[in-house]
């Protein structure tokens, strides 16, 4: 079995690239957090439980990212393959040794992005955090990143990546064969009793933070506010059957499919391959939510002080610097890594464009209809992330306004910036035009018939 796995690891490489790129990017936004918590559990003073009261909530925002980022990726990169592992079983490989043959590449993969994105982080998460701290508290501080921090950061990510991949190399190993080579894209999943479960779940935290909330103390009110979105982006993942293909369908019905050739083959595509949209969507919808409810927050908090003249209004200011390292330390490197993930998504599920461009080509599209609709695609992925990110942000600011407005018993109207979500859409799109356009401008120029005998 070792051998079957290690044999396919290096026969097909290329196709672990981009989990193995995302799983050292998690490794790396995890680091951050861990090294709070090792340097703050050195410390016997106030300052040492500082550091692990930031450290948890920076480790809430990282770990709830990494999950859904890494998961998306790890998913679509066993779906993409489902069509080797049927023609697997019906040379005689039983399911148990098909799901043992995938959970063994994740766990290898696992461990060698981890490994490498914790050395990294051991070399520049330090220095980043001292710089960081010494702006918001001008207090220099001497951060460690460690052994006991980089073996931890490694057991995070590998159990990540099997929550991940479980469940899709169970999906692999039941489905049958012949349903499998008979299927042009994997089936959407479904909202089965596990992701029930797992939403009622997380509405335990959602309503603790919101009871956490009903209280005088302004600062608790903020500080509950910022992590109202990552808990919101992961309800909304863990509904993805219901809220992804009805964002695309609804938004998308907006511009008839008879607008042009491309516009009808990129919304037929986003709607059919739902497995890619949700893929390719939710890493996105992160950056978009964690970015935007960290400002709902703080713009919410500043209406109401503006209001009640508790403290002068630009107390909470970027301009201070305290709240912009706040800012960079809590939703930077999650913002990164999602980005990330989106890029690495549409980047992987290129695999397969090949023989797609190879049947619109015979089937007479021209050359331009083709780029067009990867990037009518690439927009449909990036305009529906923004707008579910964007109601993530609309109900914690709301969640924000209310507590505060009961607190001061005045009426605050909730803040929903657009300004730094729009310009994480106009990132994450450019990272996903260029993941998109790259297969696509490379499938154009393989020759039809070898890119439809490949199959």
């Amino acid at each position: 079995m070792i051998r079957l796995i290690l044999a396919d690891l290096r026969t097909d490489a290329a196709s672990r690239l981009g989990p193995f790129v995302t799983v050292v990017g998690a490794a790396l936004v995890l680091a951050f957090g861990l090294c709070l918590v090792e340097t703050g559990a050195a410390m016997d003073t106030e300052a040492g439980q500082g550091l692990i009261n930031m450290a948890v909530a920076v480790l809430v925002v990282s770990v709830s990212t990494a999950l859904l980022v890494v998961g998306a990726v790890s998913k679509l990169a066993v779906d993409l393959r489902r069509q080797e592992f049927a023609r697997w079983r019906l040379a005689g490989v039983q399911p148990s040794s098909v799901r043992r043959v995938i959970l063994g590449q994740s766990v290898v993969v696992a461990l060698a992005g981890s490994a490498l994105g914790a050395g990294i982080a051991a070399l520049i998460v330090p220095t980043l955090l001292e710089q960081l701290l010494a702006s918001a508290t001008g207090t220099p501080l001497s951060l460690r990143f460690g052994v006991p921090s980089a073996i931890a950061d490694v057991v995070l990510v590998c159990v990540l990546v099997l929550a991940a991949s479980i469940p899709a190399a169970r999906r692999a190993a039941r489905t049958e064969p012949l349903a499998v080579l008979r299927a042009s894209t994997a089936p959407a999943a479904r909202m089965s009793v596990r992701r029930w479960i797992v939403t009622a779940v997380l509405l335990v935290p959602l309503a603790l933070a919101g009871q956490g909330m009903v209280t005088d103390d302004r600062a608790k009110i903020l500080w509950l506010g910022t992590l109202l979105a990552p808990i919101l982006v992961l309800v909304v993942a863990a509904l993805g059957p219901l809220t992804f293909p009805a964002a695309v369908r609804v938004w998308t019905s907006l511009l008839p499919a008879r607008v042009s050739a491309a516009w009808y083959l990129a919304r037929h595509n986003a709607r059919h391959d739902i497995g890619l949209s949700a893929a390719a969507v939710t890493p996105m919808m992160i950056a978009v939510a964690l970015i935007g409810g960290f400002f709902a927050a703080l713009e919410t908090t500043i209406s109401a002080v503006t209001i009640t003249q508790e403290v002068p209004p630009d107390y909470f200011t970027i301009s201070s610097g305290g709240a912009m390292s706040l800012l960079s330390l809590l939703v930077g490197p999650p913002v990164v890594l999602a980005l990330l993930g989106s890029a690495v998504v549409v980047l992987v599920a290129g695999r397969d464009r090949d023989r797609r461009t190879a049947l619109l080509r015979a089937a007479g599209a021209t050359d331009a209809t083709i780029i067009a609709s990867s990037v009518g695609e690439a927009v449909v992925h990036a305009l529906t992330a923004f707008l579910l990110g964007t109601g993530v942000i609309a109900v914690a600011a709301t969640m924000v306004a209310v507590a505060l407005s009961t607190s001061r018993h005045i009426v605050v109207v909730p803040s929903i910036p657009l300004g730094a979500p729009t310009v994480v859409l106009l990132v994450g799109l450019a990272l996903v035009l260029a993941s998109t356009l790259l297969p696509t401008l490379h499938a154009l120029r393989t020759p039809i018939p070898r890119a439809l005998a490949a199959e």
